[in-house]
């Protein structure tokens, strides 16, 4: 009798356990068959294909930024000499005795001996920005017009995403209100990438030496590498912030497993 009464509760737990375990992995294959649909692009909403598409946009934005930065922190180093405020002024210093030239990227600015090719030391672009070259910084303008595109259609998505979830904002009124204010906020900082592009100074014919004269010893071509825009670095990490929240909006979409 004893026996038998030792052995029923360790059965009962057996049998306790495997059923805890096939619901958990039943729970785990119904969980990863929602997961397969909701990831099928033809079977999405029209908001979470918006998402998508925004996020897609903004990554695309994204690896445009980085290739139109000429920057030294990620080995991309063009072949055209690019002189600046500060490689002038070192020049007429030194009587042409030893001429560099700069390249600024978003992070890192570096010194460059014409002759020998050698850097000469590199610095924080933000110290570059505070001192010498105040509002200058070298990018690419065909590259940084392809972004500005990039942009606008990123922002014409995302409002049609935010337009969508205005319309449907009654039907669930607590998911689509998180949703509509995660897009909102993507929105937001696409409109104001779009509008720092848009009034950016392109004017190279025109560009000053901080003295106030002036630059009669940089040709036409070597104009087309500078792009007078103190913004650019902003419009870096607002590009990045976008992403990152579309991001979390199209995780959000995707693993919210409630009907």
């Amino acid at each position: 009798m004893l026996q038998k009464s030792n052995e029923k509760p360790q059965i009962q737990f057996w049998r306790n356990s495997t059923r805890e375990n096939c619901h958990f992995l039943r729970r785990i294959q119904s969980i990863y068959r929602r997961f397969k649909w909701k990831m099928s692009f033809k079977q999405m909403s029209t908001c979470r294909k918006n998402t998508v598409c925004a996020f897609v946009w903004t990554s695309c934005t994204f690896c445009l930024l980085m290739h139109s930065s000429v920057d030294i922190h990620w080995s991309h180093v063009t072949t055209t000499p690019i002189y600046t405020t500060k490689s002038i002024q070192n020049m007429q210093t030194l009587n042409n005795v030893v001429k560099q030239r700069l390249y600024v990227g978003i992070w890192k600015y570096c010194d460059m001996e014409l002759q020998t090719n050698k850097i000469l030391g590199c610095f924080k672009t933000a110290e570059l920005f505070g001192g010498v070259m105040s509002e200058k910084e070298i990018v690419i303008p065909e590259w940084l017009m392809l972004c500005w595109v990039f942009m606008f259609c990123g922002l014409v998505i995302n409002l049609m995403s935010v337009f969508n979830l205005l319309y449907s904002i009654y039907t669930n009124s607590r998911q689509r209100l998180w949703q509509f204010l995660i897009q909102g906020f993507v929105t937001f900082f696409s409109l104001g990438v779009v509008i720092l592009y848009s009034f950016k100074n392109s004017d190279y014919n025109n560009l000053q030496m901080a003295d106030g004269g002036s630059d009669s010893n940089i040709s036409f071509e070597q104009h087309q590498h500078f792009e007078v825009s103190e913004r650019f670095a902003l419009n870096f990490y607002l590009v990045l912030l976008a992403g990152c929240i579309s991001m979390a909006n199209l995780i959000k979409l995707t693993l919210n497993l409630k009907k």
